[in-house]
């Protein structure tokens, strides 16, 4: 971590905890997010990588900073922090890419149209948005989401909360890419499956095109996403690419250069002709 400092951003009553490089007007922005039940320290080998080239944020999702102060609607309050955070800095000016894992995936959907053009592209690492998730929610990836109804409950957020060594081991046993050694010590941002889970259920259901430029990467021993169909993709993401890796579903951290090489190609636009590639 001796390339990023940390750093907050207050927003009214609550403050946004994020690592960052040393910003410079001349380079773009990426903005990683993490996802459950990890901190930002899982972006820093991979960001290192392509530090040179953009600016980087990381920050902390809500709960998971010591000093963070939990409310009501905690996905929107920090997508609304990270955008006011951009929005407030001028080295932000030439665009922001957005990153995500896991449930960050999600987050960086929805912040995807709260930055409307600013956003330049977007990558989707093991997860994805919403509007394809509920596409994709056939019998193989409700299989695989057999831990979300849990996790969106107070009783289920709570026996995951009190017993968080238990939980690293259980999470080891379904998929040895986890790295126990960065699972940071407080995980409030498992209230976020609630509120994902509220929306899935709404009538409006997250359902609208996505035509910003993105890039999916799956693994292939992924126990908790089912890589979606070509026509699934393109229904919601017409402008998108999908790359197969084998692994799980923690691989960037273990491939962080393959990784860092496809993101850092995807970003600079340099990736060729986007198309869905098989497995």
């Amino acid at each position: 971590m001796a390339f990023f400092k940390e750093e907050s951003f207050k927003n009214g009553q609550s403050n946004l905890y994020f690592l960052k490089n040393d910003w410079s007007s001349k380079r773009e922005t990426v903005v990683f997010l993490h996802g459950f039940p990890d901190g930002p320290e899982v972006w820093c080998e991979l960001a290192l990588e392509i530090g040179q080239y953009f600016n980087i944020i990381i920050p902390y999702l809500p709960g998971v900073h010591p000093k963070f102060k939990m409310s009501s609607e905690i996905g929107r309050s920090f997508q609304l922090s990270v955008l006011l955070l951009i929005r407030s800095r001028k080295e932000m000016c030439r665009g922001v890419h957005l990153v995500g894992h896991d449930v960050g995936g999600v987050l960086v959907d929805q912040l995807s149209y709260m930055l409307g053009d600013h956003c330049k592209s977007l990558s989707f690492i093991s997860t994805m948005g919403l509007n394809l998730y509920s596409k994709n929610l056939k019998i193989d990836q409700i299989v695989k989401s057999w831990y979300i109804p849990l996790f969106s409950t107070s009783v289920g957020q709570k026996l995951m909360l009190k017993n968080l060594n238990i939980g690293k081991k259980f999470l080891k046993k379904m998929d040895e890419s986890v790295v126990e050694s960065k699972i940071p010590d407080r995980l409030g941002s498992i209230k976020l499956y609630r509120e994902f889970v509220n929306l899935l259920v709404a009538p409006t259901r997250w359902d609208r095109i996505n035509n910003h430029r993105s890039l999916f990467v799956f693994s292939t021993k992924d126990p908790f996403v089912k890589i979606p169909e070509k026509k699934n993709v393109r229904q919601y993401y017409n402008n998108s690419t999908v790359r197969v890796i084998d692994g799980g579903h923690w691989e960037f951290i273990h491939q962080k250069e393959k990784y860092a090489e496809i993101l850092k190609n995807h970003l600079l636009n340099e990736g060729g002709e986007y198309e869905y590639l098989e497995i």
